[in-house]
């Protein structure tokens, strides 16, 4: 697995899926988007 797997950069603005307003991660959609990832982690 790279750093580049999960990048924070990634996850979006705002306005987008990943963030709330105050910029804080929302964790739901960040585990569903990153879920294949996250899984290989923990497969290892």
């Amino acid at each position: 697995m790279t750093t580049e797997s999960v990048n924070p950069k990634s996850v979006g603005t705002p306005a987008g899926n990943g963030l709330t307003p105050t910029m804080m991660l929302k964790r739901k959609p960040i585990a569903e988007q990153y879920a294949a990832a996250i899984e290989a982690l923990y497969a290892a």
